[in-house]
């Protein structure tokens, strides 16, 4: 995104920037309010925080290197809704955990 830099204008380079960010924004965001949430919510978030930079590192090192066969814009258009699904897939994963939880303090086992 940056080597774009002469040939992209400004306003697009920070609509990109932000767009390119907005799920590591709102990782950190949870991250942050997930203090008062259960151990298990906590653990997933943080997970799922190493898993998205990781991998999301992993592409944009293989996009900057690798030979270019698409578009330059395409991976950093594509990845941040892609890494915005992965999170909310893990929605389901983490109302599981918390309903687990709650149920083993009740003393009602999952069935």
């Amino acid at each position: 995104m940056l080597r774009a830099g002469p040939t992209m204008p400004p306003l697009l380079r920070v609509i990109m920037g932000i767009w390119v960010l907005s799920p590591f924004i709102a990782l950190t965001v949870a991250a942050y309010r997930a203090e008062r949430w259960s151990v298990a919510v906590r653990e997933s978030i943080d997970w799922v925080m190493a898993a998205l930079s990781l991998g999301s590192m992993a592409i944009y090192a293989v996009d900057a290197v690798g030979a270019r066969q698409t578009p330059r814009a395409l991976v950093f258009v594509l990845l941040p809704p892609i890494s915005w699904l992965l999170m909310a897939g893990a929605t389901p994963i983490l109302a599981h955990l918390i309903a687990r939880r709650l149920n083993r303090r009740q003393g009602h086992p999952l069935e």
